[in-house]
């Protein structure tokens, strides 16, 4: 590699900051997730709708096995990922009256500098 080429190529530090962001990224989602599950939980009991369906699970693991191949990550570790995801959402009691439709969060760029 020419000394230009080396000097424009991303540092690991900068590769590590990445990823930090990224995982802090991801656990934003999650956390979001986890409040809105858990609203979700609060809902049916309110209404006497059942807690678990089944079907429903089953679509959200089919729809993330397809937008993985559309990412370009194996179905099979999606389909893991998300399962665990799942598994994981237990209900808890809400922590704040953010309302549903909250904002959000977004991914990090992912230009390394």
């Amino acid at each position: 590699m020419t000394g230009d080429a080396a000097a424009r190529e991303p540092s690991v530090e900068s590769y590590r900051r990445l990823i930090e962001r990224l995982d802090r990224a991801l656990l934003e989602l999650y956390a979001a997730r986890a409040r809105t599950v858990t609203r979700l939980w609060e809902y049916k009991r309110r209404h006497g709708l059942p807690l678990h369906d089944p079907g429903q699970e089953r679509r959200v693991v089919a729809r993330s096995a397809e937008w993985a191949r559309e990412l370009g990550v194996a179905p099979a570790e999606a389909e893991a990922l998300i399962r665990e995801v799942m598994a994981r959402s237990a209900p808890r009691p809400a922590t704040s009256a953010e309302p549903i439709d909250e904002a959000i969060p977004t991914a990090p760029p992912l230009v390394a500098h």
